[in-house]
């Protein structure tokens, strides 16, 4: 598997985050649009910050939370939805 790569576990720079979270017994997405985003916050996902509208802050520094725990989710991209 490529996540066994040495390239991947001598990278202290690299964090890789399951792109699955359990909702109601079953693994859906972890970023989606604002009412995906509102159903996982709802059942105890955490909502990256990074990822809302004007955040100020800085990845690793304000917030690392992505980094030591599970079930982050994180806003899509804002092209094309409203903000």
């Amino acid at each position: 598997m490529i996540l066994t790569s040495p390239i991947f576990r001598k990278n202290k720079n690299f964090n890789l985050i399951n792109s699955f979270v359990s909702l109601d017994g079953q693994s859906v997405i972890n970023y989606g649009d604002k009412e995906h985003i509102k159903k996982l916050s709802e059942n105890g996902c955490f909502v990256c910050p990074a990822t809302k509208q004007n955040w100020k802050g800085m990845c690793g520094k304000e917030c690392n939370y992505c980094i030591t725990n599970k079930n982050v989710c994180f806003h899509i991209h804002f092209s094309g939805q409203k903000k």
